[in-house]
C-alpha cells in the first residue's frame, strides 16, 4: 500500500510503499534510518503519526487498517511533548493579547530580521533642510529613528513650500530657520512619542559645523545623510564621514534627475573621488568665500516627485547599512551598495548603478585617518590625479 506521509515541521512530503502488518513505529523508524528526519524532534519530545482527523495512531497500530477503514492514504508527522516530563515543559509565564494595529511599528516588523530597537537607538545627522531633508527626516521619523540632529543655516523662502512636506506659510512670515521649522513639525507627525529630532542652525563648512564641532565630540552619530544642492558642502561632509569613520548617504538631483552616493569609511571610494580635477581646482578657489555666499544665489530646476524618491533611496541605503552591521551572518535588508553611485531619470525611466572607483591620490579617503593627523581641509589641499 503506497501512503504519504506529511511532516507537520518541515513542510516536506514522503512517499512510501508499506505492507499490510507495518506500525505507525515502523514507519517512522524507516524515516529515521534513512536519515530523512532526527531521531528526536527536540528534548522532551517524541515523533508521533496522525491520522486526517489528526487522531494519533498507536506506535503499535498498524497504519493500513486506519487508512483503509477511512478510505485515505496520508497521514502527518508531529513533534509531541512526551508525558512525564514536566520538568523539560516550557512554563508559561505570562499571556498578553497583541494587536498589530495598536503597534505602529507592526507592518515593518513583519520585514525578516527586523529590529526596531535598533532605530530607536540609531542616531543620524541629516545634514540640509530643503526639499531633500524634508522627505528624509519624514522618513527617518516615520521609521522610528530614535535621535535626529538636523543642520541647516538657511530660513524658509516661499519657494521652499512646494516641496517640503513639514514648511509653512507662517514659516515665510517668521523668517524661521528650516532646522528649526523641521523640529518643529516633525514632533507633531512622530507616531512613537520617543524621535528626538535637534535642530543646528548653521552652515556645514570651515567656519560652521567641521570635523571638530561638539556634535562628533559629544554624541554618538552613527550615519551621516546629506541632502545639499552644491559639490563644497559634500566635501565638507565627506572630511566629517571619513575623519570620524560615519557611513554616509549622499543624495543629489537635477529636475527629474536623481542620484544617491553610498560611502562608508574607511574602505569604500568617497565623493571625492568622483570629482574631476576641474572641479576641485573650482571648488578651492570659490572656498575663498563663505559657505553661504556659495549657495544663496543657486538656482536649479526641483520636483517634489525627484526629491522623495532620491530620499526614500537615501534612507533604504541607510537601513541596509544598519542591519548589514548587525545581522553580519544573514541577509539584512540587503546588500547596501557602498562606493557605488545609484542614478535615475524620471523622464526615461533609465536607471543605472555603476561603481565608483577608490583614488588611491584622493586628498580625503586615502589620506584621512593613515598618519593620525587632523584631516585635511578644502582650502589647504591640492588635487591630486
Amino acid at each position: 500500500m503506497k501512503i504519504i506521509v506529511r511532516d507537520r515541521i518541515s513542510g516536506k512530503r514522503y512517499e512510501l510503499d508499506i505492507l499490510e502488518e507495518h506500525t505507525a513505529k515502523d514507519v517512522i523508524d524507516v524515516l529515521v534510518e534513512e536519515r530523512l528526519i532526527r531521531p528526536s524532534p527536540g528534548e522532551g519530545y517524541e515523533w508521533i503519526l496522525v491520522d486526517p482527523r489528526f487522531i494519533q495512531i498507536p506506535p503499535n497500530e498498524r497504519v493500513a487498517s486506519r487508512l483503509s477503514g477511512a478510505g485515505e492514504n496520508e497521514v502527518f508527522l508531529i513533534a509531541r511533548f512526551i508525558p512525564g516530563n514536566e520538568s523539560l515543559k516550557p512554563s508559561i509565564l505570562k499571556i498578553e493579547e497583541y494587536n498589530p494595529d495598536d503597534d505602529v511599528a507592526s507592518r515593518q516588523k513583519l520585514i525578516p530580521n527586523w529590529d526596531q530597537e535598533l532605530l530607536k537607538k540609531t542616531h543620524v545627522l541629516v545634514a540640509g533642510a530643503g526639499a531633500l531633508g524634508n522627505e528624509i527626516i519624514k522618513n527617518l521619523i516615520l521609521l522610528g529613528f530614535g535621535k535626529i540632529y538636523v543642520v541647516d543655516f538657511d530660513t524658509v523662502v516661499k519657494s521652499n513650500l512646494n516641496r517640503c512636506v513639514m514648511l509653512r506659510t507662517i514659516d515665510v512670515e517668521l523668517k524661521t530657520s528650516k532646522a528649526e521649522a523641521v523640529a518643529k513639525r516633525g514632533k507633531e507627525l512622530d507616531p512613537y512619542g520617543y524621535v528626538d529630532i535637534i535642530p543646528i542652525v548653521d552652515e556645514i563648512g570651515l567656519q560652521g559645523v567641521n570635523y571638530m564641532h561638539p556634535v562628533f565630540a559629544k554624541n554618538k552619530i552613527d550615519l551621516l545623510l546629506g541632502a545639499f544642492d552644491n559639490i563644497a558642502s559634500r566635501i565638507h561632509l565627506t572630511i566629517i564621514a571619513y575623519y570620524h569613520n560615519i557611513p554616509y548617504v549622499d543624495g543629489g538631483m537635477w529636475g527629474p534627475f536623481g542620484n544617491v552616493f553610498v560611502m562608508m569609511p574607511p574602505t569604500s571610494s568617497c565623493y571625492v573621488c568622483s570629482l574631476s580635477e576641474d572641479s576641485w581646482a573650482e571648488m578651492i578657489k570659490r572656498l575663498q568665500c563663505s559657505m553661504k555666499d556659495i549657495v544663496e544665489n543657486v538656482e536649479m530646476p526641483s520636483l517634489p516627485t525627484t526629491s522623495s524618491i532620491v530620499a526614500a533611496i537615501q534612507v533604504q541605503e541607510a537601513l541596509k547599512i544598519l542591519f548589514s552591521k548587525k545581522n553580519a551572518d544573514k541577509q539584512g535588508l540587503g546588500e547596501p551598495a557602498l562606493g557605488k553611485m545609484i542614478y535615475f531619470n524620471l523622464f526615461t525611466n533609465d536607471w543605472m548603478v555603476y561603481e565608483v572607483p577608490k583614488n588611491p591620490s584622493c586628498p580625503v579617503c586615502s589620506n584621512i585617518g593613515r598618519t593620525g593627523d587632523a584631516p585635511v581641509t578644502m582650502a589647504s589641499v591640492s588635487f591630486k590625479k
